[in-house]
């Protein structure tokens, strides 16, 4: 336990020093005094310490402006710790090691729709494979992150329940997995995961407020404030699904009627091109329908499109953010989804709001929230109260 002043401010600085070098690859010790503030002498300090334990390493040297000494460059040792981001999905189980650059190692996949207990099998037997393949550096391995599509006690690791996934109703996943694998883990709602990814590795890059938008059976928000994710105290923030844009008599999964997910999710989509057609087929289906230029398939896309367009005006209007990120399946390879969604999003925000706000696809992809689970492992060994070893 730190205890003192003096041991907080030196954790403290500790996190600076491996957050500039994160955010830049590869800095000089001048470059990171000047960038977080401190001293050159508690820059050397730090770094010496960092390179000890293996989370720095050194990397050549480069020409000084000035013609004197060449200033050695500083990077984060790739080989300097593993983590595991693992997404829980309705029909499947995706995990990946990566190392301490977020570059993949190994990516493991279990198609499928799995009960808690055997998830929670399938998720160890990942871990143990990955472990195996680090060797004598499975040691190194400095968390497990999980991204699970429901209402999450982040604080507890607690689900509270995976609306579309049966059998994940008020559970521990962070205990149960802790007591069989040595790794601290976390776990988080894939909402708020997709947004720490794309933060940190993605669009987000460099944004300080940002709104990722999650589209696949249902409708989901994450929110970066001050480039911190926004919680709340409850299980769950972001559930722009449940909120009641009207238009609708259908009833939701919590419920209620009037839903935006009721008519803007890839269920939403499915559910009313069967009204109109008679034929049950999937999103996937659909967006191919579009693009082979079928009217109802049109009809079916821009009618969700429009709806979630109002819900992304309305978080525009209410929190002015600099970029607004969608991300999910219903968005891929379904470029006219993507425009008209952008178009009506600008439509119901006043445009003194939306003024400026940058409106864009994730770069990562299906994978945001694995790169958010990773992130927030990281986020863990950054944290200042999870530095004190380095003494």
């Amino acid at each position: 336990m730190i205890t003192g002043n003096y041991e907080v401010i030196k954790s403290v600085n500790i996190s600076l020093v491996l957050d500039a070098l994160r955010q830049h690859r590869e800095l000089s010790r001048t470059d990171i005094a000047r960038m977080t503030g401190l001293t050159t002498g508690t820059i050397t300090n730090i770094v010496t310490k960092l390179l000890e334990h293996g989370f720095v390493k050194e990397k050549g040297s480069v020409r000084s402006s000035s013609g004197g000494r060449k200033p050695t460059l500083l990077e984060l040792h790739a080989e300097g710790g593993y983590a595991v981001g693992i997404e829980i999905r309705t029909t499947a189980i995706k995990a990946s090691l990566v190392n301490l650059l977020a570059e993949p190692l190994v990516t493991l996949e279990k198609p499928g729709m799995f009960r808690y207990a055997q998830g929670l099998e399938i998720i160890t037997e990942m871990v143990e494979k990955f472990q195996q393949s680090l060797g004598r550096a499975h040691e190194k391995m400095l968390g497990i992150g999980v991204s699970v599509p429901g209402w999450v006690d982040f604080t507890m690791g607690k689900i509270h329940n995976l609306p579309n996934l049966p059998g994940w109703e008020n559970v521990y996943l962070k205990n149960d997995l802790e007591m069989i694998l040595k790794p601290p883990v976390f776990v988080d709602n894939d909402a708020n995961l997709s947004a720490q990814g794309e933060l940190w590795f993605g669009q987000g890059k460099g944004f300080g407020q940002l709104i990722y938008i999650l589209v696949n059976d249902g409708v989901g928000a994450g929110f970066v404030f001050n480039q911190q994710i926004y919680r709340g105290k409850g299980y769950s923030v972001g559930e722009l699904g449940h909120v009641y844009f009207g238009g609708s008599e259908e009833i939701c999964r919590c419920g209620k009627t009037g839903c935006l997910e009721t008519v803007a999710s890839g269920k939403a989509m499915e559910t009313k091109y069967r009204r109109l057609t008679g034929e049950t087929i999937t999103v996937e289906e659909i967006k191919q329908r579009l693009l082979a230029g079928e009217e109802q398939a049109r009809q079916v896309v821009l009618q969700a499109a429009d709806a979630l367009g109002r819900g992304i005006g309305a978080l525009i209007n209410l929190f002015g953010p600099d970029s607004i990120i969608l991300g999910g399946r219903v968005f891929r390879h379904n470029q006219e989804f993507i425009d008209a969604v952008k178009e009506a999003a600008l439509k119901y925000a006043l445009p003194v709001m939306s003024q400026g706000v940058s409106i864009g696809v994730s770069k990562l992809k299906e994978d945001s929230s694995i790169f958010g689970a990773v992130a927030l492992v990281f986020q863990s060994v950054l944290q200042p109260y999870s530095l004190y070893a380095l003494k």
